[in-house]
This record gives C-alpha cells, structure tokens and sequence, in this order.
C-alpha cells in the first residue's frame, strides 16, 4: 500500500460523434503531478433513431433527444451519462450512434418548446398511457415518441 495521499482529482467526459463516452480519471498525490497526457481509445456505438410526433399523428421538427443512462454507484448515489443529443429533422426523426450494442437501461428525455418534455426508456415509458420503447424499434430506427402538448398559461 502506498503512503501518497491523494491532494487533488479530476474527472473528465470524453464524447465524440459515434463513439460510446469515456470518463477518464487522474489524481495529483504529494510526490506528483497530474498526468500531462492522457489517451481516450474510445469504442464505436451502435445506430439508434426513432420519429418524434405530436399526439395527432405529425412529426416534430426540431426536438431534442438527451440519450443517457443513470447507474447505481452506491448506497443512495447514482450517475448520469449523457451519451449524446439528437435533434429531429423536419420529418421528426433522429438518430445517434453513442450507445454501446448491448443497451439496456437508457432513457430518452424529449424536448421542445411547443410540448411538454416527456421521458422515455428503453423497458417503459414513465407516462403508463403509452408504449414501452422496443429495442427492435430503437435499433431500426423506427421508435416512436408520442409528445404531449405544452400547457399554456396566461
């Protein structure tokens, strides 16, 4: 066991177009400094997508899908990793390729300023009304995001 203590740490994301994220990690101990370079090798993901509509049936131009996975890292702590955000083109669809092939757990948060923001995941969708995201689906890109309107208050 080493006696250096730990004096200062840093963590950093790393995401890249079509690449699964990467956190890399280094530490200043008593005796050091911290690393002058570090090295990302960082896996390719798989393609994903799916059709944001509107509850009547009409794609959605210019949502925002947040892709990220929240994980357990201790007793009342998680983490969230924000793989990559989608915009939807003016047929309503997006498509990423930062989730790793063997997804599971991830979740969809769907923005725009005209509805409500929705989450979706890849098991069910937090709205009990509405379908679960099939992996199938995601992988064809053929999911489908149903958005609720905004609420207007004046």
């Amino acid at each position: 066991m080493s006696n250096d203590r730990v004096l200062a740490g840093l963590s950093a994301l790393v995401r890249a177009p079509g690449r699964l994220p990467l956190t890399l990690n280094g530490a200043k101990t008593n005796g050091g400094d911290f690393p002058r370079e570090m090295t990302a090798q960082m896996d390719r993901g798989v393609r994903i997508g799916g059709i944001v509509n509107d509850m009547g049936g009409k794609p959605i131009a210019g949502a925002e899908v947040l892709i990220h996975k929240i994980t357990k890292t201790g007793a009342r702590e998680y983490t969230q990793v924000d793989h990559d955000k989608a915009r939807t083109d003016k047929d309503g669809k997006w498509s990423s390729e930062s989730v790793p092939a063997d997804f599971q757990g991830f979740s969809f948060h769907v923005t725009h300023p005209d509805y409500r923001p929705t989450m979706f995941n890849d098991t069910a969708k937090t709205n009990a009304a509405a379908e679960p995201l099939s992996r199938d689906e995601l992988l064809a890109a053929k999911s489908l995001m149903v958005l609720p309107p905004a609420l207007r208050v004046e």
